[in-house]
């Protein structure tokens, strides 16, 4: 085994390939002859100033690179028809590195928030009776909503659902009497139902007011409601009309709190709601009454891409106010999140932007690009080879389309390695071994420096330790 130490690190091995991964200032000889003005002879293995003073012609110490022809690099853009629809905006969408066990490659990409980025509003409220004065103000207030999105972008869509509660005991009185009319004689109501798709994403004003002026009122017996379980159908279901490429909220109207997972059959957990919301960007704002608003608090703790707000009604309302300053928080902001399955890759993302807090930039400017630096660290190099090329994928918090897919290569062997022509070399006794990167690579059945030693010579030669 050579072994050289550097700085307090150890380059070792006996070949160019263990040389190289055992430290990131480790490099390798490949001369033939490889000796100092003394003649003796120089460990391989070492630092690449060190070989060059013992003038090695040939010191293999590959570098972390980019391939560039792997790159794709168009730039960013508010999109063909100023829309948002097509835009690009994060820079580059894809490239391939190449990364050496125990050092660190970065790369600069550029964000940039496009102007008129298409938005989808889903307003998802619950039609029990004692909501109906929220119902009825947010059917008034649609066009003022529509006003204070419309200044931040002009590609905007509205959809609006209802909910109340599993049509099942004990949550819903299942007499068919009661099925039909869930309320009184006095005050008759709709029938019971879960959740209910009023009206997919659209831009017509007239139809959304319509839509939500027409809700079906209704009612349970227990006082909590299936809004985790309505919720769930608004995130997944592709009937609701979300675009691929837009930003989604999802306006969430309650006074009530909401079965969990354990209170019934099949109520999802709030872990599973978490989980579907990171998974398609989207983002849900919780306006909820004030009695059962430090509930939906502490759900917002354990539902990252949430926000909670006392919802008013009559002379105070402030729907428009809470989704207004929700959405503008939104897009002041900005944050790139990486996913890797790889245990062999360690990732951070620094934001290159004045004001932050912790990863993410503040007070961000539509149209205004801002550059992140992606730190890629290989810790060591695998033992398979098909696991030597791993992926990373760099993509906005808050979207779904745009991403960077960097595609990482480990290197682990020199070029003289891969390129060697592995036939037998007069170098290695005659052709008892291949040169590689300067040193034999003895056949079966043979040692030694040059593979002088086969299995009878070195029983001959035990007592001079000459091939031993």
């Amino acid at each position: 085994m050579i072994t050289f130490v550097l700085a307090g690190n150890t380059c070792s091995g006996t070949t160019c390939g263990q040389c190289i991964t055992s430290g990131s200032e480790c490099a390798w000889c490949a001369d033939t002859i490889f000796k100092n003005s003394s003649s003796s002879s120089r460990d391989r293995c070492a630092s690449h100033k060190e070989l060059f003073e013992a003038n090695c012609t040939q010191i293999q110490n590959p570098r972390n690179e980019e391939v560039m022809s792997y790159r794709q690099d168009r730039q960013v853009t508010d999109g063909s028809d100023g829309t948002g629809n097509d835009a690009i905006q994060l820079q580059p969408q894809a490239m391939r590195v190449r990364i050496r066990p125990n050092d660190e490659f970065r790369t600069r990409v550029t964000f940039r928030p496009a102007n008129n980025f298409p938005v989808d509003l889903y307003f998802l409220f619950d039609v029990s009776r004692t909501m109906n004065d929220s119902i009825e103000e947010l059917s008034k207030l649609a066009s003022d909503i529509a006003e204070e999105i419309n200044s931040i972008s002009t590609n905007y869509r509205m959809g609006y659902g209802t909910f109340q509660d599993k049509v099942i005991l004990p949550f819903t009185n299942t007499h068919p009497a009661k099925l039909a009319n869930p309320c009184t004689q006095r005050e008759p109501c709709s029938p019971a139902f879960s959740f209910r798709h009023e009206l997919p994403m659209t831009k017509d004003l007239k139809s959304f007011a319509n839509a939500v002026k027409q809700s079906h009122i209704t009612g349970n017996i227990d006082r909590p409601e299936g809004g985790l379980d309505a919720m769930m159908q608004a995130i997944v279901c592709k009937t609701v009309g979300w675009r691929e490429n837009s930003r989604q909220l999802i306006i969430f109207g309650s006074d009530a709190r909401m079965h969990f997972a354990g209170d019934g059959k099949d109520y999802p957990s709030v872990g599973q709601i978490a989980y579907e919301l990171d998974r398609s960007k989207k983002f849900v704002i919780f306006a909820v009454s004030k009695p059962v608003y430090p509930e939906y608090q502490r759900l917002q703790t354990q539902v990252p891409r949430s926000s909670a707000n006392i919802l008013q009604t009559g002379k105070d309302s402030n729907v428009v106010q809470i989704v207004r300053d929700t959405y503008r928080n939104m897009t002041k902001g900005a944050e790139l999140e990486y996913k890797t399955s790889s245990e062999l890759l360690e990732v951070r993302i620094e934001p290159q932007c004045a004001k932050r807090e912790g990863k993410r930039c503040t007070e961000v400017t539509i149209g205004q690009p801002i550059d992140f630096v992606i730190y890629i660290r290989v810790l060591s190099c695998p033992k398979r080879e098909s696991d030597r090329i791993q992926t990373v994928i760099v993509a906005p918090s808050d979207f779904l389309q745009d991403r960077l897919n960097i595609t990482v290569e480990i290197i682990c062997n020199c070029g003289c390695e891969i390129n060697a022509t592995r036939t037998p070399s007069d170098e290695c006794s005659y052709g008892n071994g291949t040169l590689v990167c300067g040193v034999c690579d003895c056949d079966p059945g043979r040692s030694g420096s040059t593979c002088e030693c086969g299995v009878n010579e070195e029983e001959e030669h035990l007592e001079d330790n000459s091939c031993t």
